[in-house]
């Protein structure tokens, strides 16, 4: 048991694509509530209660860490640095359902991490302004395949379970249910891998075709006739979005400094 290594995925070993963060936040006229770079909630029993995870595309859980001090972008930080140690920088895909906010915070704290892509999770990004669903969601990331970047959600769902008994327990008898459960989740995935990725090679397949047909369609009604006209479609949006932010940081800037 002790040999074992039941916290690394075999799919995704020593190559690993993407990574999930939990983190909740605010972005346009969504109602999801957030991570911060900074919490000031803090609480004697939120070490015995927090818990921030690290979930590969996979669905098996890589780290976990208790959360001392509220949702901030310290853990997930903390999460990212300590795997990309651990994957020697291999880490293409950093998913968060709040990657508009965590990416700029990250540009300004870390510059370790350059090959790294910001990711939003691809069914919160659908809660986020359509500006940061086209630069950040994970459906319009090069690479990304079939990378969903909600793989955490599921993990937290199967730790749940145990939630009701672990608030009341020791941190110490915390700690090992949580890893008991972990291990038991991660044992399930590692035996159903072979069939899942078989199952996610041919819905992503029929998935493609799908697609294919669809553009084909579309350019066809658009009479275009040169691949490199939608090419520059998405440029000019990605472009678009780009100098909204900096004229939305500038307004920030002005705004801040005019406060002083």
């Amino acid at each position: 048991m002790c040999q074992e290594e039941f916290f690394t995925c075999p799919a995704c070993t020593p190559d690993m694509l993407a990574v999930s963060v939990s983190g909740r936040g605010l972005c346009g006229a969504s109602h999801w509530t957030a991570a911060k770079e900074s919490s000031k909630k803090s609480s004697s029993k939120l070490d015995e209660e927090g818990l921030e995870i690290a979930v590969c595309r996979h669905g098996i859980l890589l780290m976990a860490l208790n959360m001392f001090r509220g949702e901030m972008f310290a853990y997930p930080l903390f999460l990212q640095k300590k795997l990309a140690e651990r994957s020697q920088g291999k880490i293409k895909f950093f998913c968060s359902d709040v990657a508009c906010k965590y990416f700029p915070y990250l540009q300004r704290v870390s510059k370790n991490c350059p090959e790294l892509q910001s990711f939003l999770s691809v069914m919160h990004a659908k809660a986020h302004s359509w500006k940061c669903e086209v630069k950040y969601g994970g459906a319009y990331q090069e690479g990304a395949g079939s990378t969903i970047g909600e793989e955490v959600e599921q993990v937290n769902s199967f730790l749940s379970r145990i939630a009701i008994t672990t608030k009341y327990m020791s941190k110490s008898g915390r700690a090992d249910m949580i890893t008991m459960q972990a291990m038991s989740w991660n044992k399930r995935k590692r035996l159903n891998l072979g069939q899942a990725l078989v199952h996610r090679y041919l819905k992503t397949q029929k998935a493609l075709q799908e697609q294919q047909c669809i553009l084909g369609a579309l350019k066809t009604e658009l009479e275009l006739h040169d691949d490199c006209v939608v090419h520059q479609w998405v440029s000019d949006i990605t472009r678009g979005n780009r100098e909204a932010d900096s004229e939305h940081q500038k307004a920030n800037t002005a705004s801040v400094q005019s406060n002083r």
